[in-house]
């Protein structure tokens, strides 16, 4: 059991490590990752989503079922949702726009990590297909 947890650590480490951010100094879903610059990394858990970093809003900020999550970027940043733990069915999907594959439940695996396009300034409401009340707004300026 301990081998597998710090062989999926390690995992995580390596993939956050190759999809844009510089260094991770501490937990990466507590909003302790630092994001390579024009980045932006979101988790998406059960029941919630967290600013991991890169939006102009505080990173580690928790946004739960019914809360808007804003992350204003300035446009030509690449926005990344990293899918971790999760044990109930997600897919992130901007309104009238692009979406992430449909993901979970798989709760063993390690952090599952999708791009979503954001070519043009502008507001893109998001919100989790399977889970409408949770999203936000990414705001590009």
């Amino acid at each position: 059991m301990r081998f597998h947890l710090v062989r999926t650590w390690a995992f995580v480490l390596v993939a956050l490590t190759f999809m844009g951010c510089d260094s991770i100094t501490n937990n990466p879903i507590a909003g302790t990752v630092a994001c390579a610059s024009n980045t932006v990394h979101l988790s998406v858990l059960d029941g919630f989503l967290i600013r991991t970093c890169g939006c102009n809003e505080a990173a580690g900020s928790t946004f739960t079922s019914g809360q808007v999550l804003n992350c204003t970027v300035p446009k030509g940043t690449s926005v990344f949702l990293d899918f971790s733990g999760v044990t109930v069915t997600h897919q992130i999907a901007i309104t009238g726009g692009a979406a992430t594959p449909v993901i979970g439940p798989k709760p063993q695996l390690p952090t599952q990590t999708f791009a979503l396009p954001l070519p043009n300034t502008g507001t893109y409401p998001f919100y989790d297909v399977f889970f409408p009340s949770l999203g936000g707004n990414f705001i590009v300026q």
